[in-house]
């Protein structure tokens, strides 16, 4: 899987609309900061810049794509091994359970996706 937030995600056609934003930042994590970004989840933009700072950090990931309810990152240095992806798995539970409850249904699943992926998607209904 790719960048998928321009497409439709039950058909996987591109979305008659997208509007794309260009802003200076130092660090792709700041985004959430500079748009106030939020869910209703995850109320603070500064619980979002701090974990994506933390896995900008230890794992390369970049924010490439933030829309109303998803965010979407490239990773440089994904997980290698089952303990380290079991371990991402439940940070990113703890940061979005939607990605558990609404789509792997388990962490372990989660986490398979996870070793050596270069993308992360992330979706709050």
């Amino acid at each position: 899987m790719g960048i998928i937030t321009h497409l439709d995600i039950l058909s996987g056609k591109p979305i008659d609309e997208v509007f794309i934003a260009l802003l200076k930042l130092t660090a792709s994590w700041e985004a959430f900061a500079y748009l106030h970004w939020n869910t209703s989840q995850v109320p603070d933009p500064a619980v979002h810049c701090a974990m994506h700072r933390y896995w900008g950090e230890k794992y390369g990931a970049e924010v490439v794509s933030v829309t109303g309810s998803t965010v979407q990152c490239e990773v440089a240095r994904p997980p290698r091994d089952r303990a380290a992806s079991l371990e991402l798995a439940r940070e990113q539970f703890v940061y979005c359970t939607d990605i558990v409850a609404q789509g792997t249904q388990t962490i372990a699943a989660l986490a398979a996706g996870l070793l050596n992926s270069k993308y992360w998607y992330f979706w709050w209904d």
